[in-house]
């Protein structure tokens, strides 16, 4: 299997970079893990990105083309640009990024393959995907998950998420503790809103979603209810193919991959892992 993972772009150095422990992760005797850097665009192309759509749609089909999986990784923050929003919080944005990775996950989504959205990348489904409330400041919901800018934290979890639905069955409790370092994300409502059932039954209803984990105020982790489609808020990467959001993703999301894509093969063979 072929797994395609979307890079940071590092625009002072001409760079494109992906943690090692992304391609760790994605890489074994079943699977080579690819680098998709973002498309590059000349500066015009930035003033007016429509213009671009047609050349960047044809660069992602051919990559999607050759790929079992398609990883949406963690990284800046999305421009609220990029969606008609204004910015107000977000900070080291990268328009080239946002509509390369939309490219993708449209690409990927028209091949049938299962793609899988981490902390940066579960923002960006969400978004294409409709979902409202999207805050460019969780602090100003009372949540903070920050830690992970000690590097040495990368991997420990730092917080607790509450778990719902065909997830907590999964992992057969009603939390599990997570390693999230970000500071923008899905809040439940446009104000401080505790979590409830019917606000969740409404999310779900409208954006064709199944909540799997939250805190009070943040969606922290979603599936859509047919297509092989998650994304989740914090880093699974850092724990491996081991953790229990890449085993989740594998032997249940995979399985919704039509037949004639990676789908079936990739859910049997990582069974046997």
């Amino acid at each position: 299997m072929l797994v395609g993972i979307t890079a940071s772009t590092d625009n002072s150095e001409e760079s494109s970079y992906l943690n090692l422990s992304y391609s760790k992760t994605f890489t074994n005797e079943r699977m080579v893990s690819v680098i998709i850097p973002s498309f590059n665009m000349e500066p015009k192309d930035y003033e007016s990105p429509n213009t671009s759509n047609a050349k960047i749609k044809e660069w992602a089909s051919k990559i999607i083309e050759r790929l079992d999986i398609l990883v949406l990784s963690g990284g800046n923050d999305i421009n609220p640009v990029t969606f008609k929003n204004r910015n107000q919080d977000a900070y080291s944005v990268q328009m080239g990024r946002d509509l390369s990775e939309q490219a993708l996950f449209e690409a990927a989504i028209d091949k049938g393959i299962p793609i899988l959205g981490i902390c940066r990348g579960m923002q960006l489904i969400g978004q294409l995907m409709g979902l409202t409330n999207f805050q460019q400041d969780l602090a100003e919901f009372g949540e903070k998950h920050s830690g992970g800018e000690i590097v040495d934290l990368r991997f420990e979890p730092l917080h607790p998420v509450k778990l719902l639905g065909p997830f907590k069955e999964f992992c057969g409790a009603d939390e599990i503790m997570v390693n999230s370092f970000h500071h923008q994300g899905f809040t439940f409502h446009h104000e401080k809103t505790n979590y409830t059932k019917s606000i969740v039954a409404q999310l779900e209803s409208k954006h064709q979603v199944k909540i799997l984990a939250h805190t009070d105020q943040v969606i922290e982790a979603f599936e859509h209810k047919t297509l092989p489609i998650m994304a989740v808020q914090w880093h699974p990467e850092e724990v491996g193919i081991d953790s229990v959001v890449a085993r989740y993703f594998f032997n249940v999301i995979a399985s919704r991959a039509p037949i004639g894509t990676a789908g079936p093969t990739m859910v049997e063979k990582v069974s046997s892992h």
